[in-house]
């Protein structure tokens, strides 16, 4: 098995970005209308300098009463670079996937970003969410899978 290709076929290609003095309100309509958990931040040039996730944002979210109904609104001052991860978590493209998920566990991370090799420029983003689909996907090819694979911790 091609470990690129493997990495290609559930990775998210040139993923959309989002600036790091941008409003924390522009990374949370990106996320719902796209349907993304995580997007890489750029600083002024373009250049990937963190992740921002849809957790990150919950933290932006403020309390505001209105009598005696209460909303939770995202803070209209808050910026970006604000409430990302920095520097971000990535792996190199011909990295084999199971490194890969190991990595995401063990420094208990959602997404990582995956740079090239040769360039060094970030291709895409993996998250937990790609790798679960091509797990589901794999065990549907499986006739009936053992239960002594399932069962084990």
């Amino acid at each position: 098995m091609n470990t690129t290709q493997t990495l290609d076929k559930l990775m998210t290609k040139h993923p959309t970005t989002i600036g790091y003095e941008d409003p924390i309100q522009k990374a949370s309509e990106l996320m719902l209308e796209h349907r993304f958990r995580h997007l890489p931040v750029t600083d002024q040039l373009g250049e990937v300098i963190g992740i921002i996730s849809d957790r990150d944002i919950q933290r932006a979210m403020e309390t505001r009463r209105h009598g005696i109904e209460v909303e939770m609104v995202i803070a209209p001052h808050r910026k970006v670079k604000d409430f990302m991860s920095w520097p971000p978590h990535a792996v190199s493209d011909d990295t084999e996937l199971v490194e890969v998920v190991k990595f995401m566990i063990q420094e208990k991370v959602s997404a990582v970003l995956v740079n090239s090799k040769v360039t060094e420029k970030v291709r895409g983003i993996i998250t937990t969410e790609d790798i679960l689909k091509a797990f589901v996907k794999n065990l549907e090819t499986i006739p009936s899978p053992p239960v002594a694979i399932l069962n084990k911790q």
